[in-house]
């Protein structure tokens, strides 16, 4: 169980001490409401619209460094394995 009384007992037997706590939360809050507000503020903008098309615009591509490969045919089967993807 979570005894209250001795905590507070000892916080009032000196004048400073309740004040620095008091100082401490309002700090705390303080730097957590301001990483709240600034992480939600980041979200907003990376949320809204960027104005292109971002569903018609894909760029990939391959290189096969290997001399041994026939690259019509990789190429086939690169085909045939992402169109699976999209």
């Amino acid at each position: 169980m979570f005894h209250i009384k001795p905590i507070l007992s000892s916080l009032m037997r000196s004048k400073s001490a309740p004040i620095l706590l008091l100082l401490q939360i309002i700090l705390s809050v303080a730097i957590v409401s301001n990483a709240s507000f600034i992480i939600n503020e980041r979200l907003s903008l990376m949320q809204r619209e960027s104005g292109y098309a971002e569903e018609q615009i894909l760029t990939f591509s391959m290189y096969n460094f290997d001399p041994s490969i026939d690259n019509m045919k990789q190429n086939q089967v690169n085909a045939t394995n992402f169109a699976f993807i999209a």
